[in-house]
């Protein structure tokens, strides 16, 4: 079988050691295990069999419709997901993906190869495929006594394919003797021995934070249905309700806003979750022209290098994974400068409310840069050009670079056109340099 026409037809899921594999939606779907170990157990609680890299699991339910198997991932385990909709529309133009399915199936359980090719039925004037359940009802009525090491494969190249992710994705054995550790949202699937276990979107330096959440932050949202401008499908994303939102304090010098009990960096970027196109909530909304070309490979390698658990509590490690793939979607806009600026901006500030000095201080000086570029290739107008320098300057500062900042805070109270507003802010960062400069004389 051609695991390709899989991945085009499928999106990932993670899942957590002891938690149960959940359908979304009540649609039919099956499984094809990337990594890890997912287990089935009978209504009677026992365990019946055991889907290892390469493994695929909920057929029964997918094709007849019923099921009483419940399936618990064994270890942190990676998924493929493929649902009724995106598989009726891939067996329409590759009627041998489904035959493929039942002859592996078939073949396990000792069924003559042509009695499983009774079960298609092909209507080709309409293009679509109907399967005939029939005799495909009896696949898991006998249950074995032992369980079943990977019951069914979907072929070598599947098996291939999974078996080198099983052993270069690492997974956290957990007893009942140990305590819960924390889980993070990215599971990274890069071999470990490249010398970078995490994906290639994130930088030198970056680490990861499991267990920061935010859980309430949810009384400020509110789900909305997004269609996603690089693949068209549609998925349930969170939106903020502005009005519920309160200032907290003024404004910061690097234009951070404040709100009370509420972050906006947490929910301003939206990712896919079937092809991880990541991109301010805005372009979701009012999508602009995308060049999908520049940026379907990236996408493709980050899918493989890492999986995002969208059915987890949000943790900054997602909202962070977030960002870095909109920073490799957003060559794909015409206005890719400003995007920049404002995501590595998000970054820097998030960095900071971990208290990772270090990379703080690193998103910062990209921060710096991406509206140092902006300033100097696009169009402003006096008020955006204060704006901008004044971001500038409020970015280099927190990058550790207070000389360069000066310069451009410089700009700020000089733009006669500008607002009062910036001049103000930058009035509080020329007393925080003084107030430096002063204590640094003394010292």
């Amino acid at each position: 079988m051609d695991v390709g026409l899989l991945y085009d037809a499928s999106y990932h899921k993670a899942v957590i050691a002891g938690y149960p594999v959940i359908s979304e939606g009540g649609q039919r779907q099956f499984y094809i295990v990337i990594a890890g170990q997912v287990d089935a157990y009978s209504r009677a609680a026992v365990r019946v069999a055991s889907f290892a890299a390469g493994g695929a699991f909920g057929l029964h339910a997918f094709f007849c419709g019923e099921d009483d198997t419940t399936y618990i991932a064994a270890k942190d385990s990676v998924l493929f997901v493929v649902p009724e909709r995106r598989f009726e529309e891939l067996a329409s133009a590759h009627p041998r993906v489904l035959y493929g399915l039942l002859e592996d199936a078939y073949a396990k359980l000792g069924v003559p190869t042509q009695d499983s090719k009774q079960l298609l039925v092909i209507n080709e004037k309409a293009g679509q495929l109907a399967v005939v359940a029939g005799e495909l009802g009896k696949i898991e009525t006998e249950q074995p006594a032992e369980p079943m090491e990977t019951v069914l494969l979907l072929g070598k190249a599947a098996a291939d394919i999974g078996a080198f992710k099983e052993e270069t994705f690492k997974v956290v054995d957990t007893t009942d003797a140990q305590p819960p550790v924390e889980k993070s949202s990215v599971l990274p699937l890069r071999e470990p021995n490249t010398g970078n276990a995490l994906p290639s979107i994130f930088p030198k330096g970056h680490k990861s934070y499991p267990g920061v959440i935010r859980p309430e932050y949810k009384k400020f949202l509110f789900a909305k249905e997004i269609v996603c401008p690089n693949c068209g499908k549609t998925f349930k994303s969170q939106k903020v309700f502005m009005s519920k939102l309160v200032t907290a304090k003024p404004m910061r010098f690097d234009l951070r806003q404040y709100y009370e009990g509420f972050q906006m960096e947490w929910y301003e970027v939206v990712t896919c979750p079937s092809c991880y196109f990541s991109a301010l909530i805005n372009l979701f909304t009012e999508p602009k022209n995308l060049s999908r070309s520049v940026i379907r490979g990236d996408l493709i390698n980050t899918s493989n290098e890492m999986a995002l658990d969208f059915e987890a509590e949000r943790d900054i490690d997602f909202v962070l994974a977030s960002h870095y793939l909109a920073l490799s979607c957003s060559r794909a806009f015409m206005n890719y400068r400003q995007i920049n600026a404002k995501l590595w901006s998000n970054i820097s500030w998030m960095y900071e409310d971990v208290e990772d000095t270090e990379m703080a201080a690193f998103a910062a000086r990209k921060a710096a840069e991406a509206n140092e570029i902006m300033y100097l290739e696009s169009s402003l107008n006096p008020a955006q050009e204060q704006m901008v320098s004044l971001a500038v300057a409020g970015m280099l500062y927190r990058a550790g670079e207070a000389q360069q900042a000066r310069k451009w805070l410089f700009q700020v109270k000089n733009n006669m056109m500008g607002k009062r507003l910036y001049v103000d802010l930058a009035d509080d960062l020329m007393d925080i340099l003084r107030s430096e400069m002063a204590t640094n004389q003394i010292g």
